[in-house]
């Protein structure tokens, strides 16, 4: 398995594992209109928006990695979304603006710092413990 590709699976396990452990785990009423002619929502099935503004062999991993999880986790469905890299904070932050942020952002570790100042990330230490942290990328938690 070549080094990006194990990178990839890593941080895409990360970030899934944050998602889950964060999830409730019953269902609340929703008050939101129902989705447009076509779209079905089916009960049971977790929906996650991922950002990132990746393309050629990273995006083709990324895709695969995707799909295997979906086909691992049936009740899962994995939306990829590309939005172009200069524009990601902006978007990023008029979709945590109006609650349509995605579940997963992938940006660079650069914008770390301006995505806590603004509030729109927090530490990871207030919300799992000594070694759950130790089960991830350094990378993902410094």
């Amino acid at each position: 398995m070549s080094r990006l590709n194990l990178l990839l699976r890593c941080v895409l396990l990360a970030a899934l594992c944050l998602l889950s452990a964060c999830a409730s785990t019953t269902a609340e009423p929703r008050t939101s209109p129902s989705p447009a002619s076509g779209a079905q929502t089916q009960p049971g099935i977790v929906r996650i928006t991922l950002w990132h503004s990746w393309s050629g062999a990273k995006l083709d991993a990324l895709n695969n990695l995707a799909r295997s999880y979906e086909q691992n986790h049936p009740d899962v469905r994995i939306s990829l979304q590309s939005k172009p890299a200069s524009d990601m904070l902006r978007s990023y932050g008029l979709s945590v603006a109006d609650g349509s942020a995605p579940q997963i952002l992938l940006m660079l570790g650069r914008y770390v710092g301006d995505l806590a100042e603004r509030q729109y990330i927090a530490p990871l230490d207030d919300v799992f413990s000594d070694e759950e942290l130790a089960q991830l990328l350094p990378q993902a938690v410094d």
